[in-house]
C-alpha cells in the first residue's frame, strides 16, 4: 500500500531500499524491535487516510487487534501508535478509550462529530475539581460522570468551567460531540487550581 508500508533498514538490502519509494525507510529511532511506532515517528500520523477509506472492510484493525486510526491520520506501517498515554497526560485522567477522531491539539484534546472519550480520574474524594471544555461553531458536547449528566456544552458557553466533586477514589468521565465545528476538552483541575497529573 503506497505511503502506509515501512521497512527495516538493513546494509544487504540497502539497493533494495533506496528504489523502493512507495515504502519509508525506517532507523531504529522510528520504531521498536518489532515495528511498532515509537513516540515522535516520522511514521505517525504520516499514512495516507484514502488508502485506509478504500480498504475499509479489510483493514479496520492494525495487527495487534486496536483501531487502524488514531489521532485522526493513519500511521505507516502495521501498527498504529497509540495516542492514549499521551491523550492521558494532556488531560490529568487516565484515557481509557478515544475514538478516530480525536486529535491532540495545544496539549487538549479535539473532538469532531461522533467523536468520544472515556477518561479516569484521580482526584482527591469530597473536594470540588474542575473539568473545562468549549465548543466552537455549532453542537453539542456531552459530559457525564459515572454514568449520570454532568454538563453539556454549546458555544454559547465559552470556554465552561464544570465543577464535580468525585464520590469515589476514580471517577468515570464519557465525552461525547454531535454536530458541526469541534469541541476542546481541557485539563482538568484539583481544588486549588494546580492541575493533577496521573499517579
Amino acid at each position: 500500500l503506497a505511503s502506509n508500508c515501512a521497512f527495516a533498514s538493513a546494509p544487504d538490502l540497502g539497493e533494495f531500499m533506496t528504489t523502493n519509494d512507495a515504502c519509508q525507510i525506517v532507523s531504529s529511532d522510528c520504531v521498536d524491535g518489532d515495528f511498532r511506532p515509537v513516540a515522535g515517528s516520522s511514521l505517525v500520523d504520516a499514512g495516507d487516510n484514502s488508502v485506509m477509506e478504500t480498504y475499509a472492510d479489510q483493514m479496520s484493525c492494525d495487527l495487534d487487534g486496536n483501531s487502524r486510526v488514531s489521532n485522526r491520520t493513519i500511521d505507516i506501517g502495521c501498527y498504529e501508535y497509540d495516542w492514549r498515554p499521551a491523550y492521558s497526560a494532556a488531560l490529568g485522567a487516565t484515557v481509557t478509550a478515544a475514538s478516530a477522531g480525536v486529535k491532540l491539539v495545544d496539549g487538549a484534546l479535539e473532538l469532531l462529530d461522533g467523536d468520544v472519550v472515556s477518561a479516569a480520574y484521580a482526584g482527591p474524594v469530597g473536594r470540588t475539581n474542575r473539568a473545562f471544555a468549549q465548543v466552537a461553531d455549532e453542537g453539542e458536547l456531552s459530559v457525564s460522570l459515572d454514568g449520570e449528566p454532568l454538563a453539556t456544552v454549546t458555544a454559547a458557553d465559552a470556554r465552561k468551567e464544570m465543577k464535580f466533586r468525585p464520590a469515589a477514589d476514580v471517577s468515570q468521565f464519557d465525552f461525547a460531540f454531535a454536530g458541526d465545528g469541534a469541541a476542546t476538552v481541557f485539563p482538568f483541575a484539583g481544588p486549588a487550581g494546580t492541575l493533577l497529573f496521573l499517579r
